[in-house]
């Protein structure tokens, strides 16, 4: 739990009670599983588009059997590489 939440708690929670999602976001129990369930929903797409990418790429990569094919998974691998967003930004 972050600084914020834990000073705007701490005025009115017993920190011996457990602090629920809902209560830190001050959401009903079923807008705070909602919420949660989209986060997760999301987060499996991301996790399975980039395991379906590496896939993709092991696959070119075990293929490759020339010079020039090297080359080429090499180009297509540092096209794929991580850009921090202000450097994505400016490309």
């Amino acid at each position: 739990m972050n600084a914020t939440v834990k000073l705007a708690l701490s005025a009115r929670h017993d920190p011996a009670e457990p602090i629920s999602h809902a209560a830190v976001r001050g959401q009903t129990l079923v807008d705070a599983a909602r919420d949660v369930l989209t986060e997760m929903s999301e987060v499996a797409a991301a996790l399975l588009e980039t395991e379906q990418m590496k896939d993709a790429m092991l696959s070119r990569i075990a293929a490759v059997t020339t010079f020039p094919e090297i080359e080429t998974a090499s180009r297509v691998i540092g096209r794929l590489a991580f850009k921090p967003p202000a450097a994505a930004a400016q490309s």
